[in-house]
């Protein structure tokens, strides 16, 4: 039969037994909080970077879009030089023509003014010699010589309207000349920017020449297609890096939470073992 300081020994040492188990649950439930408390700095850190990145990504995207809307209003607007410059070539051909067959019209409008000068001095030298004969000889019918003095006004009122022709030509040639020299200008011009558009520029492959952008002032310079497919090039790649480093954030912000969620299931379980253990230890 135990005596009463066995059982007082016995009360002791369960007592120490129950006070080094809530002391132990005591320091876990501690731990247990730090690292909650740890995981929420890492977690509310992570959401703050995502938002960042996300910020980025956004922004990464939209100049991505700028950079290709760009890229094709330059392709729609090489199309048209083009275009252009096919056009003006065609119309320089035409007023080419056009600008030599009026100088042939002109040239032939002024060799029939002079055979026509050259026939007015027959009729009127015709017509001195049929009235010279009418006086010697009265059987000359006066028909013949008012045939004579109609048919030298016609050829006067005929080169009048010829003068009139000719002048026409030479304003009209005058005009084309103008023409062909805007049109010259224009063409030049066109070229000039087509050469500016496409200068180190693959059209074929649609990528620039150099490895390295040229930039300045120079021939040798980038024209627009290469700087436009370089930005648009540098735009992608930068979405791509953001989009890359957006979804390497969000990664390491799940894994986070998880790991959050983890450490507070520990701390609550660590305080219900030791609310569990308190409230046993009061009981004893």
């Amino acid at each position: 039969m135990d005596t009463v300081a066995d059982q007082k020994y016995l009360v002791e040492g369960i007592a120490d037994k129950k006070q080094a188990e809530i002391d132990s649950l005591t320091n876990q439930v501690i731990v247990a909080q730090f690292s909650v408390i740890e995981k929420e700095v890492i977690v509310h850190s992570l959401i703050a970077k995502s938002t960042q990145f996300t910020t980025y990504l956004t922004q990464a995207d939209a100049n991505q879009a700028t950079a290709l809307s760009n890229l094709n209003l330059s392709t729609d607007a090489l199309a048209n030089v083009k275009s252009l410059v096919a056009t003006l070539v065609q119309v320089q051909k035409q007023t080419s023509l056009a600008q030599s067959g009026a100088s042939n019209v002109a040239a032939q409008v002024s060799v029939l003014i002079d055979k026509l000068i050259f026939t007015i001095e027959i009729i009127d030298k015709l017509g001195l010699l049929l009235t010279k004969q009418k006086a010697i000889n009265p059987l000359i019918p006066d028909s013949l010589i008012s045939f004579m003095v109609k048919a030298n006004k016609d050829a006067s009122n005929a080169i009048a309207l010829t003068l009139t022709a000719l002048q026409s030509c030479y304003a009209a040639e005058a005009s084309l000349l103008a023409s062909q020299n805007t049109i010259d200008l224009g063409s030049k011009q066109s070229n000039e920017l087509l050469v500016r558009m496409v200068s180190n520029y693959n059209q074929r492959m649609q990528t620039p020449n150099n490895l390295l952008a040229v930039v300045g002032f120079t021939s040798d310079c980038d024209g627009i297609m290469a700087l436009l497919q370089r930005a648009y090039k540098t735009a992608r790649i930068s979405y791509d890096d953001a989009l890359w480093s957006n979804n390497s954030v969000t990664t390491q912000l799940n894994f986070a939470q998880g790991e959050l969620a983890g450490a507070i299931t520990a701390s609550n379980s660590y305080k219900a073992s030791l609310a569990a253990a308190t409230a046993a230890a009061y009981a004893a």
